[in-house]
């Protein structure tokens, strides 16, 4: 019996001592396969990282190829600029796609009255470095009046300016460069409307047709004094299309006493070539 007790008590404690050796194991095995996940999961964020830098660095040179390419574009349209041409009573400017057939009452402005508005646009200007900048953007040929016609039966104005834009591509790749750009005309409408004496003056925003399409205009009205005694009803619009780092700024203006309100009448003897 105690040979048979000591035989229990011997089995008994190799299945203890069994049990332990199996219960370290799980415990080492359990440590070895945390490690392993950890070692996964530190490698899954290392890969998620990189991949987030790779997509990244992409994104950005894909961008950046994109800036490239649209500024090759930008350069090559520019070579083919080209001022309007005048022809008898009809203006054509082939850069722009455009041109305007004006018959009497309409008076086309000549080459030297052309020059003397430049030159007030100049003189509408008493910042000093303002004056300065417009001065070297005349004299270099990134601003000038291309166009002038006044009606002399209602004193109806069309005129246009052309303009050549600095750093071009942010103004290009900016989402709201119409609507923003149309905003600096409509506050240069407001500061001539001042210059001219305009009172009452007051601007807006507006959605017209211009060659076809829904633009964005620039839009000022108030009354013009035309003696000291006597003041008109004035308006003003403005829109613009872009073509390379060049674009055309048009203004059409009047007396509602005279014409009416009728800008975009005027906007319409524009005709797509």
């Amino acid at each position: 019996m105690k040979k048979k007790i000591a035989l229990l008590l011997t089995i008994a404690m190799m299945t203890g001592l069994a049990a332990c050796g199996s219960g370290q194991t799980t415990k080492e095995e359990t440590a070895a396969a945390s490690g392993t996940e950890a070692a996964v999961e530190q490698q899954s964020a290392e890969e998620k990282e990189t991949a987030a830098e790779t997509e990244s660095i992409t994104e950005t040179q894909a961008a950046a190829d994109e800036s490239e390419q649209l500024e090759s574009e930008i350069k090559e349209e520019d070579k083919k600029f080209a001022a309007g041409k005048m022809e008898g009573s009809t203006y054509t400017q082939e850069f722009f796609g455009f041109k305007l057939e004006l018959d009497s009452p309409w008076q086309l402005q000549s080459e030297e009255e052309l020059l003397e508005q430049n030159q007030m646009i100049l003189d509408a200007t008493d910042d000093e470095s303002t004056r300065e900048a417009i001065k070297e953007s005349l004299e270099n040929g990134n601003l000038f009046v291309d166009f002038t016609a006044y009606n002399t039966d209602n004193g109806n104005t069309i005129m246009v300016r052309i303009l050549k834009i600095d750093n071009i591509l942010p103004f290009v790749l900016n989402p709201n460069m119409q609507e923003d750009f149309t905003n600096q005309i409509k506050e240069s409408l407001v500061s001539d409307a001042e210059y001219t004496g305009i009172t009452d003056i007051s601007s807006a925003t507006e959605d017209v047709t211009f060659l076809g399409k829904t633009v964005k205009s620039a839009y000022v009205k108030g009354m013009y004094p035309v003696s000291e005694e006597t003041k008109m009803d004035f308006f003003e619009r403005g829109v613009f299309i872009r073509r390379g780092s060049y674009a055309a700024v048009i203004f059409c203006t009047g007396f509602t006493d005279l014409s009416g309100e009728n800008s975009q009448e005027l906007l319409d003897l524009f005709q797509p070539l």
